[in-house]
């Protein structure tokens, strides 16, 4: 077999790219089904910039990819795939490698973060060569909550992206973490992502926050007042959500350990836990 070779993805086509990642997850413990539109919106939410990501090919055969998001001093890993053919015989590595050689170490790029399914032993030990060490476990959950009347929703109203954005950065109000996946802001910055608060009747307080993306029924971010918590506006918000879109399961999309009061509230509404990841980091200077 002719050695793979890896170079930028700039010149390679979405559709391509696209039928890769199909054919790499191909009974994958997680479901993927990539479509041109699908892959636009995880480009959008991960920030992922495709020039300074990597492809591998074989002669002129895309037979693996690492995409990579951006953002400030962080870079993340938002997709490693292989064909079948390529894997163990350090491929990964390769494109890792090119990855840290033109664009990973530009002076500028502090933290290389990513995730990996925690059954996933193989990927751990290629990361953890790689020098990255664990510092997060993530949960996601699926959850269907019964219909409410639209009566108990009166107090939540639709957040602009500048409202949201001045509450989200108040860390002494909020202050809960989101994994790279969950990051609200890019959702709302382009439009995919919804944002609503509940306002407090007696005080006009801005009380309780929720995101989440209807494409995907996934809730990217959710948080409450701590003096409100113990009044049911955790699953007030989710029940919202859940009217919002219709029957489907909502998904609680890697969930931090750290965020103690949402694996609760999960686990008190009946949740069903999916799937547990690693997050793992290294420092690139």
């Amino acid at each position: 077999m002719p050695l793979a070779c890896p170079q930028s993805l700039k010149n390679t086509s979405l559709a391509h790219i696209c039928m890769l990642i199909n054919r790499a997850f191909q009974g994958y413990a997680v479901s993927i089904q990539m479509t041109i539109d699908v892959l636009l919106r995880k480009i959008q939410a991960e920030s992922i910039d495709l020039e300074r990501s990597v492809g591998l090919y074989d002669e002129d055969e895309l037979v693996g990819v690492l995409l990579l998001g951006y953002r400030g001093t962080a870079s993340y890993n938002a997709c490693t795939g292989l064909l079948p053919a390529y894997r163990g015989q350090g491929y990964a590595d390769t494109m890792y490698d090119y990855a840290k050689t033109h664009f990973l170490n530009d002076g500028i790029l502090e933290t290389h973060i990513l995730e990996v399914l925690e059954a996933n032993t193989s990927g751990i030990r290629l990361y953890e060569r790689l020098g990255m060490q664990k510092t997060d476990f993530l949960y996601t959950f699926f959850l269907t909550l019964p219909q409410q009347s639209k009566t108990d929703f009166l107090g939540i109203r639709p957040l602009s992206y500048t409202d949201f954005f001045e509450f989200y950065n108040n860390e002494k109000i909020f202050g809960a973490e989101c994994a790279w996946q969950n990051a609200p802001l890019p959702g709302l910055q382009s439009g995919f992502s919804k944002a609503y608060g509940w306002y407090a009747p007696d005080t006009g307080e801005l009380s309780a926050l929720v995101v989440f993306r209807a494409d995907t029924n996934t809730v990217q971010y959710l948080n409450v007042l701590t003096e409100q918590r113990l009044h049911g506006l955790g699953r007030l918000m989710l029940a919202f959500v859940q009217q919002q879109l219709g029957k489907a399961p909502l998904r609680l999309l890697n969930v931090s350990a750290r965020n103690s009061s949402v694996i609760y509230l999960a686990k008190a509404l009946g949740a069903e836990l999916k799937f547990k990841q690693w997050e793992m980091q290294t420092r690139l200077k």
